[in-house]
C-alpha cells in the first residue's frame, strides 16, 4: 500500500512545483519539455552535420596522401629512366645505331641505282645476232632480208626485205608484228 500512496504523491507534485497551473495553455511542464527537445535535436543535427564533413576530410587526406605517394613513386621511376637514358652506354648506343642507320640508308640508295641500271640495261634496244636471227625466221619462206644499220638511241633497225609477191611481204610483218621482241 506504501507504493500506491506514493504514485498519487508523484500525481500531486507536479501541479505543487508550480509546473501545471489550473489554465490548460499553461503547461509549464510541456514547454519545457520541448525545449530540452529543440536543444536535443540542435545537438543531433550538428552531429549528423558535423559527420559528413568529418568523413570528407578523412577521404580527401587518404586521398591526398595515396596521390603524393604515387607522385613519389613516378619521380623516382623518372629518374631512374632519366638517368639510363643519359648513361654513356646508352648514349654511345644510340650514336652507332644513328650511324648504322645513316649507312645502311646510303647503301640501300646505292643498291637501288645499279638495280635501276641493271633495268636500264635490259631494256636497251640492242641488235644482236639472236634478234636478227629471229628476224630471218620471221622471213623464211616469205622473204629475203638484209640489214642495213641499227641506231640505238631510237631503237630502229634498218633493213631491206624483198620477196617475189606483195602478199609474202604482208605475212612477213605480221609474223615480226607477233614477236615480243618488237614494239608495233
Amino acid at each position: 500500500m506504501t507504493a500506491a500512496g506514493i504514485a498519487d504523491v508523484q500525481k500531486c507534485l507536479r501541479p505543487a512545483s508550480g509546473l501545471v497551473t489550473g489554465d490548460k495553455n499553461v503547461n509549464l511542464l510541456k514547454q519545457y519539455a520541448s525545449e530540452t527537445k529543440k536543444k536535443k535535436s540542435e545537438k543531433e543535427k550538428l552531429g549528423i552535420n558535423v559527420i559528413p564533413i568529418v568523413i570528407s576530410a578523412a577521404v580527401m587526406i587518404l586521398l591526398f596522401a595515396i596521390s603524393f605517394t604515387l607522385l613519389l613513386i613516378r619521380k623516382t621511376e623518372l629518374k631512374q629512366l632519366e638517368d639510363y637514358n643519359n648513361s654513356p652506354e646508352v648514349i654511345s648506343g644510340v650514336a652507332e645505331y644513328d650511324m648504322m642507320l645513316a649507312r645502311n640508308s646510303y647503301l640501300n640508295a646505292q643498291y637501288d641505282a645499279v638495280q635501276n641500271i641493271d633495268e636500264n640495261i635490259r631494256t636497251y634496244p640492242v641488235c644482236d645476232s639472236n634478234i636478227m636471227e629471229k628476224i630471218e625466221d620471221c622471213a623464211r619462206g616469205y622473204a629475203s632480208v638484209s640489214f642495213d644499220a641499227f641506231d640505238a638511241e631510237q631503237g630502229t633497225i634498218q633493213m631491206t626485205a624483198s620477196s617475189d609477191t606483195v602478199d609474202n611481204i604482208n605475212c612477213f610483218i605480221a609474223k615480226l608484228n607477233q614477236q615480243n621482241i618488237f614494239i608495233s
